[in-house]
């Protein structure tokens, strides 16, 4: 945050002497044609308040306003990309669960066959572990594993009404 105040502030400085010089060669020009007069010290302060005052708007425009508003639009849009994922994620769970995770254990089929207790392994192992990873990816997978678990012990549970 402070780089981009930083280089705001360079940028409206930057500005500001553009200006300037452009009013400095048409006061040159004016200084030429007149004769010269003793002016006062806040009639030659004025232009340098003038200056401050256009390097302030800028710094505070381009440096703190502009960036929060950014970040801020960037976070909202991360948050409802995070929602819609776990959502996606979460039917493609139920999907699989419902289609493949439907097998008969009988007593010559143990309970590993089950597609549904390897993904809880593979969760578990996630869960475990994810938290310790450098990879974003990882960590967020990391964090949506309890929530996925979560939806298999659901599925796997059977209805109430229908018994």
């Amino acid at each position: 945050m402070f780089l981009i105040v930083a280089n705001s502030f360079l940028f409206a400085a930057s500005l500001v002497e553009f200006v300037n010089y452009f009013n400095f060669q048409s006061e040159f020009h004016a200084e030429i044609a007149k004769t010269p007069a003793l002016e006062s010290l806040y009639e030659k302060s004025q232009s340098h308040a003038k200056a401050a005052l256009l390097i302030g708007i800028f710094a505070f425009f381009f440096g703190i306003l502009l960036p929060t508003v950014v970040f801020y639009k960037l976070n909202l849009l991360i948050q409802e990309i995070r929602k819609k994922t776990e959502k996606q994620f979460i039917s493609w769970l139920n999907w699989w669960v419902k289609n493949y995770g439907n097998i008969k254990v009988d007593s010559k089929s143990p309970f590993y066959n089950r597609p549904d207790f390897w993904l809880n392994v593979a969760l578990f192992t996630l869960e475990t572990y994810g938290t310790n990873s450098r990879n974003p990816a990882i960590n967020y997978l990391a964090d949506l594993a309890p929530i996925i678990r979560s939806e298999i012990s659901k599925s796997d549970e059977p209805d109430e009404k229908a018994g």
